[in-house]
């Protein structure tokens, strides 16, 4: 969940279901979470020199061990299929710009994420920047290694947009696949969507979902911060997104079906334009 929470452990993440039909070996993966999973930190140079996509690299390494040891529990290591939900679909989709990963799967699978989120190179490097300035560590970033993961969580959480809007908007000031293109330590070679356009990998089968009320989960539960309480926020925001206000009031009128209140509006119109049309572009670049 938001490459900020979650394990192996959790119900979710239990390929049992999966081994019990007898077709396929499950394995479920772990990669570092938070600012030391997916805050770029390369930039400092050092001990942090190859601090970039941290949680991408988890899952490379996750999978290279798959493909020498599959084998030895049944599985073939030419027909490895890769899948998350959230931030676990933008880490498989991340795989098709990391060329290092190359020849790792044959198959790749997303549930509500996609290739065409990935975080701007500029933005990261600010947030890791509000980051160690928060931690009083600007001046030599790698002390941040010396001090409590509470510490590095609190911090995070202090400087790291909260608000879905701002986080997924038009500049994406979210956490995940960085295109750290041509940056130091960059894991990333191309965009996901570039790879999927090229032709690169026609080889591999990619499968791309999103769930209708994807954005539901935060009107039903955390309503108090999610709610615009009016349609003319939402066309604000929209229109935040360097778009002509006049469109931004088609796309939210169009979103304004039947009874939905202004926050059933804001879901619907941000589940189409931060999961359905990435899934769509997805599809069609591939």
């Amino acid at each position: 969940g938001g490459f900020e929470f979650g394990a192996n452990t959790q119900t979710t993440s239990n390929a049992a279901g999966l081994a019990a039909t007898g077709g396929v070996v499950g394995v479920s993966v772990n990669y570092r979470l938070g600012a030391l999973g997916a805050l770029s930190l390369s930039q400092y140079g050092g001990r942090l020199a190859e601090a970039g996509n941290l949680f991408l690299q988890d899952v490379i390494a996750a999978l290279t061990w798959v493909k020498r040891n599959i084998v030895h529990f049944g599985g073939d290591p030419d027909q490895v299929t890769v899948y998350g939900h959230s931030a676990g679909a933008y880490s498989t989709f991340g795989l098709l710009g990391a060329s290092s990963a190359d020849g790792l799967y044959r198959r790749l699978a997303g549930f509500s994420g996609g290739p065409a989120r990935s975080v701007p190179a500029w933005w990261a490097e600010e947030l890791a920047h509000l980051f160690v300035t928060e931690l009083g560590v600007a001046d030599n970033p790698e002390k941040l290694l010396d001090l409590d993961a509470v510490s590095l969580r609190d911090a995070l959480r202090k400087v790291a947009p909260t608000d879905l809007g701002v986080r997924g908007g038009v500049d994406n000031k979210a956490t995940g696949v960085v295109l750290d293109i041509g940056q130091p330590g960059a894991v990333v070679h191309a965009h996901p969507m570039d790879v999927l356009a090229s032709g690169a990998h026609r080889d591999v089968d990619v499968l791309l979902s999103m769930a209708s009320d994807d954005m539901g989960w935060w009107v039903a539960n955390d309503l108090d911060r999610f709610d615009p309480h009016t349609l003319d926020r939402v066309t604000d925001e929209v229109a935040g997104w360097r778009i002509p206000r006049s469109r931004a009031k088609k796309i939210v009128n169009t979103h304004d079906q039947g009874s939905r209140t202004p926050a059933e509006v804001r879901a619907a119109l941000m589940a189409d334009y931060l999961f359905a049309l990435p899934a769509a572009r997805g599809a069609l670049a591939h």
